[in-house]
């Protein structure tokens, strides 16, 4: 089965839906260990906004069967954090199964978590064109459960492979003629 990446994003944004907004987007874009971070305020229950990671610069064979999608998150926060939602956007709006396993982040060592699979379509169908859009992407959203403490959450970089299926292809030979001394033909 083939694959392509996995891509860093090229965009991010801060899509709301939460509370907290989100500082430093551009340092989520690549590994430097230089970080995209929300502080989400104590109380029990407050969230960030969902960040919203775009552009990853899939060409994926027209005609492909999208197999799977894989998602690498590496990421760390200081106290308490949880995951809220970690859910896939296609053509700009979030679509199909959030990923979130309300886990603790991990505490204050940066982390790499996977998410999906080379079968999981992350429950919902998608062709070679909605995975070449440059609005799709992935949205990520925490949650503070603490009533004492607030947290932050510092993601250093997302990225994405894509599990595809070619698709069939066919020839037709045209005209009329004589081969000779040949001993094989690949079509």
């Amino acid at each position: 089965m083939p694959t392509q990446g996995y891509n860093n994003p090229t965009a991010a944004a801060d899509a709301g839906g939460g509370g907290s907004n989100w500082q430093s987007l551009p340092d989520g874009l690549t590994s430097n260990d230089v970080y995209a971070e929300c502080v989400v305020p104590s109380g029990g229950g407050f969230a960030s906004n969902i960040i919203k990671f775009t552009g990853f610069g899939f060409s994926i064979p027209a005609g492909a069967t999208i197999d799977g999608i894989e998602v690498e998150i590496d990421w760390w926060a200081t106290n308490i954090l949880e995951e809220d939602i970690i859910q896939l956007y296609k053509a700009g709006t979030l679509v199909g199964n959030n990923l979130s396993t309300s886990s603790t982040l991990p505490d204050s060592v940066e982390t790499t978590s996977y998410k999906g699979g080379p079968t999981n379509l992350w429950g919902t169908t998608w062709t070679d064109a909605d995975i070449n859009n440059s609005t799709f992407g992935i949205g990520i959203r925490c949650i503070n459960p603490s009533m004492k403490f607030s947290a932050t959450v510092n993601i250093d970089v997302v990225r994405i492979r894509i599990n595809y299926t070619l698709g069939s292809t066919s020839a037709t030979a045209t005209g009329i003629g004589t081969m000779t001394g040949v001993q094989s033909i690949t079509l």
